[in-house]
């Protein structure tokens, strides 16, 4: 290293500096992984100042996770640095979800499996009030993140510090529309495809369905489209929403959808969110009337956590692994210098697919409409 020359300045400022010219030396790769850094008293000719005011700055980087001492053989980067192997989780949901929860789970797996980390910055509101909002902020000042997964639109951070970096690469796990954000989908439209194909070969004929409320007008034209191209009968009324938070009404759902004459009500039924399985099946068996504990159910999850149930159900659903490992390989490939692709789906799979196959490697492709995760 050429002999560098500071501000003159207070020595906390001086000691700061010094650790953020290393840090981005190390960074930009010129002192890579397992790399030994120049002595304290070379370090102090270089930038001319005091091995105090050196030490200060590499109790920085240790503290930040770039740096370990190794006795007298000196100081060196780590192997694993946290610009290449940190990936912050940003929950900015108002409420925990199946899916969020199964996220910070398997995230913490991953980790294990492959010596990665992933903070979590939990509700997040972008107000700079919340205590993991501050803790998200400092790792991105000291450049302690290889990159963020957002669990909800990014658009909300658009003007936030979080967007700061333009180099930081950035993925939602959420359609979204925010250039230079990478997505991975899940593909809502090929699970109810996939719910619809299964009944249609059990023979079924008049099929329910119960989503939750957040459902817009999209979702039950990709459901009565697919029913119809299927021949299925699906009247509207057949099409039931239920607030997983009030399971109490999952008992009057059920009411309604098995309400008359066998030949006159549905002969199989999808639960088309993971929140809603145990309360619509414990309706159905204590409210479903003769027949109804038989009822053929395509029922949706997050794998590898499944939902209690109350009866036997098919389960059709997404590999929580896989998409986390895509917003990983995403948030690589453009540390890389890669071109990425934007857009990663994410397949439906029924669960003895799951097991045969393993985790299958989807393709890119466009936004899938019609369904709200």
């Amino acid at each position: 290293m050429a002999r560098v020359t500071l501000r003159q300045g207070h020595p906390l400022e001086r000691h700061g500096e010094i650790r953020a010219q290393l840090s981005s030396l190390i960074r930009s790769g010129a002192k890579p992984p397992g790399s030994r850094l120049p002595t304290r008293l070379e370090l102090a000719t270089q930038f001319q100042t005091t091995p105090v005011t050196i030490q200060k700055a590499l109790n920085r980087l240790m503290a930040d996770g770039f740096v370990k001492a190794r006795g007298r053989s000196g100081t060196f980067v780590v192997d694993r640095p946290p610009h290449l192997y940190r990936f912050g989780i940003v929950i900015t949901a108002s409420r925990a979800t199946g899916f969020l929860g199964a996220i910070v789970e398997q995230a913490a797996r991953l980790a294990q499996l492959h010596h990665w980390d992933f903070p979590v910055y939990s509700s997040v509101d972008g107000s700079g009030n919340a205590e993991d909002y501050r803790r998200m902020l400092v790792d991105l000042q000291s450049h302690r993140l290889a990159g963020l997964i957002f669990t909800q639109p990014p658009e909300w951070f658009l003007h936030q510090p979080l967007f700061a970096d333009p180099a930081l690469p950035r993925v939602a796990l959420v359609d979204h529309s925010l250039p230079g954000v990478g997505s991975v989908r899940l593909d809502n439209p090929q699970w109810m495809a996939k719910a619809l194909d299964y009944l249609q070969a059990q023979g079924r004929q008049r099929v329910g369905v119960v989503a939750t409320p957040n459902q817009s007008s999209a979702f039950v034209e990709l459901v009565t489209r697919g029913a119809a191209a299927r021949q299925l009968t699906m009247p509207p009324a057949w099409i039931q929403a239920l607030d997983y938070r009030n399971p109490y009404w999952a008992a009057h759902v059920v009411a309604g959808l098995l309400n008359g004459p066998a030949a006159v009500r549905p002969d199989a039924l999808i639960i088309a969110d993971d929140h809603l399985v145990e309360s619509v099946t414990t309706a159905l068996l204590k409210h479903g009337g003769a027949g109804a504990a038989d009822l053929p159910i395509v029922a949706h999850c997050n794998y590898p956590k499944l939902p209690a149930a109350a009866l036997p159900v098919t389960w059709l659903g997404y590999d929580v692994r896989q998409v986390l490992q895509l917003a990983v390989e995403y948030i690589q490939q453009s540390l890389e210098g890669l071109s990425p692709a934007p857009i990663r789906m994410v397949p439906a799979q029924f669960a003895a697919e799951l097991n045969e196959s393993g985790r299958r490697r989807p393709a890119a492709g466009p936004a899938a409409e019609g369904w709200s995760s």
